[in-house]
């Protein structure tokens, strides 16, 4: 998938006459928790072109894998025998991707432990412990507060004016800035971070969201973000 990415990328920018990034990040695999997790990103990512507006109904976007789901065959990309069955069959799996339908933004599937594990709070530390001799073994993770003052530093802001109820605009984008890197590249999770800010968690779900928006037409924001999570993840 990586390799995949990568390629389109260069094909993307060539035929554009584009450079920089097309994704907002590189592809990461992750470890699931089959329950609630999976079922609820299974729908969640199928209802992406709705939400969208690319089309009307999920299984009309011909990139999804929606279909083949609705099909129950499986294909050299996707088997969906095993999500099927935990659902009981492709009109029961019909039935519980459209109830989806209403759900906005779900900010909580991109605030993955550890940067690989989906699930409940603990979920990643309790799989490494399955795995000790596992590569990469997860370290003890820095608090919020010790990542917030590299950042703050890095944006050149005191780390209390992340905290400020001040609204102006350089101070809202020095917060904003620190929430997604800690959100989006260092994995801590958003009402943490929404709580260390002081501000509730649909305000800091939102401004993630426009930062994500803003980061995939400008390259500039786009490097500026990555160039400060590299910073602080050493």
């Amino acid at each position: 998938m990586q390799g995949l990415q990568q390629s389109y990328s260069q094909y993307f920018n060539k035929r554009h006459g584009k450079s920089g990034h097309v994704f907002e990040g590189r592809y990461k695999a992750i470890i699931c928790q089959k329950d609630p997790y999976l079922l609820e990103l299974i729908r969640y990512i199928h209802l992406n072109p709705v939400r969208a507006g690319i089309v009307k109904s999920p299984e009309r976007y011909r990139y999804s894998g929606d279909y083949g789901y609705l099909q129950g065959r499986a294909s050299e990309i996707i088997d969906p025998a095993k999500v099927l069955s935990m659902l009981g069959g492709t009109q029961a799996y019909r039935r519980f991707v459209r109830e989806g339908l209403p759900d906005g933004h779900k900010e909580e599937y991109y605030a993955v432990e550890d940067q690989r594990f989906l699930g409940a709070e603990g979920f990643g530390e309790k799989m490494l412990k399955k795995e000790p001799d596992r590569p990469g073994k997860m370290l003890k993770r820095r608090s919020i507060e010790t990542a917030a003052r590299e950042l703050a530093k890095l944006v050149e802001v005191g780390v209390s004016l992340l905290r400020t109820p001040d609204r102006s605009w350089a101070i809202s984008k020095a917060s904003t800035t620190a929430a997604y890197v800690l959100v989006r590249r260092l994995g801590y999770r958003l009402s943490d971070v929404a709580a260390y800010l002081g501000r509730d968690v649909a305000s800091v779900a939102t401004l993630l969201a426009r930062l994500s928006e803003r980061m995939q037409a400008d390259d500039k924001t786009s490097g500026e973000i990555e160039r400060l999570a590299k910073i602080v993840k050493l």
